[in-house]
């Protein structure tokens, strides 16, 4: 076989080597994904650790202001960052807006701590109530000056580490919806409740944080007479300086 031919086109003869680069067919240019900024992270972050939020949380929390309300930044934002498979889009036939969820690889361009949050059955029943969960603790942190914000993921995370470490903890603890901790260093556990439990059901939860690190219990609630219920059973347990029941609701 030669090693090298003759190649003549619209009257133009050349000479060509085998290996000739020019001979390589040209692969498909890639388009360059968009740069991430320090505030791609963050959002990365919040994000990963929370588990789902949806686009309207990320516009209040990341682009919204007084004098902008940031949807559309927020909506291209985050389509750039799916786009370069940094965050995944799901539709929850149980919610009426799409949730986002961080990817393997958002989860390490964040520095997360934490994995994907999986979609699983369990996941999309409690969705709402996680949700709100990410909305009061942002209200939190918002009204709770130097606090700082453990995430139930991450004290999860936390727990099969120290598990995995070999570690004597108890095997099914009371996992708060978060934890705040204070300046001071206190730590407060904050659990929310969307919906009224059973009086039984509120000792059981009660005696497990007893038993569990936490000495100061913020227990919110949707209406004042379901905190009226709540105090009386905290009352009649005689606990009312650990747990402290408060009224909150979505806005």
């Amino acid at each position: 076989m030669p090693r090298e031919f003759d190649l003549e086109w619209q009257g133009h003869k050349q000479t060509l080597r085998f290996g000739d680069p020019r001979l390589s067919p040209r692969a498909p240019r890639k388009k360059p994904g968009p740069r991430l900024q320090e505030r791609d992270v963050r959002i990365l972050n919040w994000i990963g650790r929370h588990g789902v939020v949806t686009h309207e949380q990320v516009t209040v929390r990341f682009f919204a202001s007084d004098d902008h309300p940031g949807t559309w930044a927020a909506y291209r934002r985050l389509r750039a960052l799916e786009r370069v498979g940094l965050i995944r889009r799901d539709r929850a036939y149980s919610y009426p807006a799409d949730i986002f969820r961080v990817t393997r690889d958002g989860a390490e361009a964040g520095r997360c701590g934490v994995g994907p949050a999986p979609l699983r059955p369990k996941v999309l029943a409690t969705l709402d109530h996680d949700l709100s969960v990410v909305d009061l603790m942002d209200h939190l942190l918002a009204t709770t000056p130097g606090a700082t914000l453990t995430t139930e993921r991450e004290l999860w995370a936390d727990w099969y580490r120290n598990l995995r470490s070999g570690a004597r903890l108890p095997r099914l603890p009371r996992m708060p919806d978060g934890a705040l901790t204070q300046p001071d260093g206190r730590m407060i556990a904050v659990e929310l409740d969307l919906t009224s439990k059973s009086t039984r059901r509120i000792e059981e939860i009660i005696n497990a944080y007893l038993a569990s690190p936490y000495r100061l219990v913020w227990w919110y609630v949707t209406s004042e007479t379901i905190a009226t219920r709540y105090r009386s059973v905290v009352a009649a347990e005689k606990v009312d300086d650990v747990f402290d029941v408060r009224v909150w609701n979505r806005s």
